[in-house]
């Protein structure tokens, strides 16, 4: 499951310059490797932001105000 989604995440992130996505949900810890903060709801990421999922079971909800 971890693997699609990973997948999925790649691939959204090739075609996602310049987008901007609001965090809806996460579950685990996922860090934005920026700054070394944690991705929390209601933070807004970029689509070229680089991210990394701190644990084994980390996933993020977001939704694109562009594409919904």
């Amino acid at each position: 499951m971890r693997k699609i989604v990973v997948v999925l995440l790649f691939f959204t992130a090739v075609h996602a310059k310049g987008q901007e996505y609001q965090v809806l949900h996460i579950k685990g810890e996922i860090v934005k490797t920026e700054d070394g903060s944690l991705l929390k709801p209601g933070d807004k990421i970029k689509g070229e932001e680089q991210i990394h999922f701190r644990t084994k079971d980390a996933m993020a909800a977001v939704l694109s105000p562009e594409k919904g």
